[in-house]
């Protein structure tokens, strides 16, 4: 390892596919201070997507790389972890940091075993298997989206002094610009008169959009639009389903994945999450950023960015009545988004900017590199 900047610092994910987690490694790749490090990415395979275009752009390569071998036989397991660190050495890589929220642990095996520092981050509140515990083990530092977190997962004596809380932050100024309202609605095949409800979230169960179409107002003039990967083909015709049930099926737009979601805030009047569990709702927090009032549920990570806030309206995410109420308050008084929004905005500069993220980030790094 070098013993002194800048480091070369590798920041891993499995593809760009995914663009939430892929924005979210981007956005910290290109603010890392180049006198102290230098950014490197790594991925299983390139794919040519906008977020590798970006970070060449950048100045920022781009490596196919693929740490986390499979665990098993387990008794050649160091030997196959220190083989595909060897890549690590040969680019002196000092520290390695993980965008994948998987529990795969031999990753960092393989990082360790090459003499350099591993960070991963715990991004969602599932557990559940011993894979967690051992790639919490192995790594050098924990950095956790929630406070949550650190009660729930990392509370053991081995883990709770490797742990930092460093949440997830957003660029403000890109989410309050370079879309123009009706052009996207026109682009969403959205009314331009209507009141439009905006969701970014994959469709899974877990996210929970059944409730926001059954909590849909009976004003015609409102529309529900749905944007994001469908992850359970079953789910989503549960959704469709409903909203034919209920007669509402030609006020719910689902649109799929975006590369960029900034034509769906563009195009809102009011964002809704009613996802069951989030670890640092990142939609969310973009939504904010452009200034729409917001409808959440009282789950961790989004009580700790909104309680006592006044930019958002929580229920409870089995809550049908509440929800409805708030949609309905929300989507019939144009003064109180005005005023939600305002304060969504100024509670994201003022906690959850990408500047505060980068620099929580940056003295995790320097912690461990200078300690080496």
């Amino acid at each position: 390892m070098r013993s002194g900047p800048p480091w070369n610092v590798l920041l891993t994910i499995p593809n760009f596919v995914t663009a939430g987690s892929g924005r979210a490694l981007v956005n910290v790749a290109e603010r890392l201070d180049r006198n102290q490090f230098t950014p490197v990415v790594g991925v299983r395979y390139t794919a040519d997507t906008p977020l590798e275009r970006r970070l060449a752009s950048s100045g920022i390569e781009v490596i196919e790389i693929d740490l986390a071998i499979p665990p098993k036989p387990y008794p050649t397991l160091p030997y196959r972890a220190w083989r595909a660190g060897r890549v690590l050495q040969r680019r002196d890589i000092a520290l390695v940091h993980t965008f994948d929220y998987g529990d795969s642990y031999t990753e960092a095996l393989a990082v360790r075993s090459a003499g350099a520092c591993y960070v991963s981050t715990k991004k969602n509140m599932g557990w559940g298997s011993r894979a967690w515990f051992l790639r919490s083990l192995f790594s050098d530092r924990i950095a956790v989206q929630n406070e949550e977190m650190f009660h729930r997962f990392f509370r053991h004596p081995m883990l709770r002094s490797k742990t930092r809380y460093v949440p997830r932050g957003v660029d403000v100024e890109h989410f309050r610009s370079g879309v123009e309202r009706s052009e996207a609605r026109s682009r969403l095949g959205l009314p331009n008169g209507a009141v439009v409800v905006g969701c970014v979230a994959s469709i899974q169960d877990r996210k929970n959009q059944l409730l926001l179409v059954r909590s849909l107002p009976d004003d015609p003039q409102v529309h529900l639009l749905l944007a994001g990967p469908v992850v359970d083909t079953d789910y989503r015709d549960r959704v469709l389903a409903t909203a034919t049930e209920l007669g509402v099926v030609d006020r719910v737009h689902l649109v799929g994945e975006l590369d960029d979601v900034r034509p769906v805030l563009a195009a809102s009047d009011v964002f809704a999450l009613a996802s069951r569990a989030e670890g640092s709702p990142v939609a969310l927090i973009e939504a904010m950023s452009a200034g729409l009032p917001v409808l959440a549920t009282t789950i961790p990570g989004v009580m700790e960015l909104l309680a006592g806030s006044d930019a958002a309206v929580l229920v409870d995410p089995d809550d049908l009545s509440a929800a409805a109420g708030g949609l309905r308050q929300l989507c019939s008084d144009e003064g109180l988004r005005s005023v939600m929004g305002s304060a969504a905005e100024a509670l994201v500069r003022s906690r959850r900017s990408i500047d505060l993220e980068v620099a929580r980030t940056e003295a995790l790094y320097l912690e461990l590199l200078w300690s080496r």
